[in-house]
């Protein structure tokens, strides 16, 4: 009897054990697994100004670079504003895939981090390169001229830039003009240094990209020099890239 009774307390140990064992590596596996989820907020935005929210028509892609069943699709309508969450996603590397605001297709590698939350943010407002570059071409004292006006419901209005070659750098004069008129004040002159010749590589790279958008708002432009000669109309409403231009480089001058 004595020998059933520790037969018995021995089997019954050994089960106790087995489920302990058992119990310790589920919570394990599950905590390991806990720890290799996060969620992840992506922000969407046109990074020359983060405050305006960013309307987007197509979807954007989020794959696994090593695990295929890994992969999202993140449909605009689904999500508010400019923020999209995934949440128990793998903590892996992807790639994102997406049109940015010229119509290219764009595709960028991201690492996740073993974090609760993973903030990643996107811009829509950069083209994938800038190859175009017409001040290299002017000589001392040639200039390039940009003629800009503006018209729509409620507003119309004229302003110019002038950037002249200079024997070491670039000068740049903004004007301010009256629609519908060739006459012009002078409002500012600058030197341009490394940073402003930046902003006047986008703007004349990202420009042959804008077409007709169907917004009440016609901007006009009319770039002109030795070595260009462009004229277009841009109905976007989401470019502005004379606005842009002349806020990096002459401050915030009200041009109307």
């Amino acid at each position: 009897m004595k020998l059933k009774q520790n037969n018995y307390n021995k089997k019954f140990l050994e089960l106790k054990t087995f489920i302990i064992i058992v119990f310790v590596f589920c919570f394990n596996n599950c905590l390991s697994q806990k720890q290799n989820l996060t969620e992840l907020k992506l922000f969407v935005y046109d990074c020359r100004n983060t405050n305006n929210s960013v309307y987007i028509n197509d979807t954007i892609y989020f794959s696994s670079t090593t695990n295929n069943l890994n992969a999202y699709k993140l449909i605009p309508k689904q999500f508010s504003q400019n923020v999209f969450k995934l949440v128990n996603i793998p903590v892996e590397d992807y790639l994102i895939s997406f049109k940015n605001k010229f119509n290219q297709e764009i595709s960028k590698r991201i690492k996740l981090k073993k974090e609760n939350v993973n903030e990643v943010r996107i811009c829509l407002d950069s083209l994938l390169n800038y190859p175009q570059n017409t001040l290299v071409n002017l000589k001392t004292n040639d200039t390039l001229i940009i003629n800009y006006t503006s018209s729509g419901c409620f507003h119309s209005n004229s302003s110019k830039v002038e950037i002249i070659k200079l024997k070491e750098n670039y000068c740049a004069k903004l004007y301010k003009g009256k629609y519908g008129s060739n006459k012009y004040s002078l409002l500012k002159t600058i030197i341009l240094s490394k940073e402003n010749l930046k902003c006047y590589l986008r703007f004349e790279n990202e420009i042959n990209f804008v077409n007709d958008g169907g917004c009440t708002t016609v901007d006009e432009y009319k770039i002109k020099s030795k070595y260009i000669n462009k004229m277009l109309i841009d109905e976007t409403c989401n470019w502005n890239g004379f606005i842009y231009l002349c806020k990096n480089i002459f401050g915030d001058i009200k041009l109307y």
